[in-house]
């Protein structure tokens, strides 16, 4: 604890019992602050009690054929260790990327030049990150985002195969 230097101009009669009662006091503050110290320094942290959490296994889910709602309409994904495929309301090849697992949970998808061109609302250069966030019995949610903007979406994917 830092020392706290203090002057006082005080009047003869009354600095004695003044400079008696100010010692006590800085005792005093001395002795509870170094009580307080020894006390947080000894106080052990309790460990929370329940489950551990759960690591993701995304393994499972890195091929397959898998659907989900995006704007309102069902798109249905075929995803090989390199390429998805996806269809548009069940209708002919609506996308085609290629796939980058940087890690168990996280994907990169880049679209071919075919599908920049039949989408120009994808930009060239466009690269999806795919992130696995949850997963359930029968479905999984990813967090979607794109190198060109901020926005991410959450997506809810169920496997069907």
């Amino acid at each position: 604890m830092p020392l706290l230097f203090l002057t006082f101009n005080l009047n003869v009669k009354h600095s004695y019992k003044m400079k008696k009662t100010l010692f006590t006091f800085m005792a005093l503050l001395f002795v509870l602050s170094e009580a307080v110290q020894a006390q947080t320094k000894t106080m052990a942290i309790p460990k929370l009690k329940g489950p551990e959490p759960e690591v993701l296994d995304c393994k499972k889910l890195r091929t397959g054929k898998f659907r989900s709602l995006i704007d309102g309409k069902t798109t249905i994904m075929e995803r090989t260790p390199t390429t998805e495929t996806d269809y548009l309301d069940g209708n002919v090849v609506s996308a085609i990327y290629t796939v980058k697992w940087l890690n168990d949970c996280t994907y990169t998808l880049t679209p071919t030049e075919q599908t920049v061109k039949l989408h120009p609302e994808i930009r060239k250069g466009a690269v999806f990150t795919v992130e696995i966030v949850l997963k359930n019995t029968n479905s999984y949610t990813t967090v979607v985002s794109a190198n060109y903007t901020k926005v991410k979406n959450n997506i809810e994917v169920y496997k069907i195969n």
